[in-house]
């Protein structure tokens, strides 16, 4: 069950967040950045990956103001 979440992890959330996210850097668009990042952070905790997850909710805290 866990290499199954992770594929669909690997397949549609990451990489579709990533790309999300290098587009929002690319454009210093903070918003997108921060919506981007929260993305990333709710789907790698849904898998226990920490590392992954710790550096979406950092990313998201540095713009939830901004």
């Amino acid at each position: 069950m866990f290499y199954t979440m992770l594929a669909k992890f690997e397949g549609m959330s990451l990489t579709k967040g990533m790309e999300l996210l290098a587009d929002a850097v690319d454009d210093m668009n903070y918003l997108k950045m921060r919506d981007a990042a929260h993305g990333i952070k709710g789907s790698s905790g849904y898998i226990a990956a920490s590392h992954l997850h710790y550096a979406g909710y950092f990313i998201q805290e540095k713009y939830e103001y901004d």
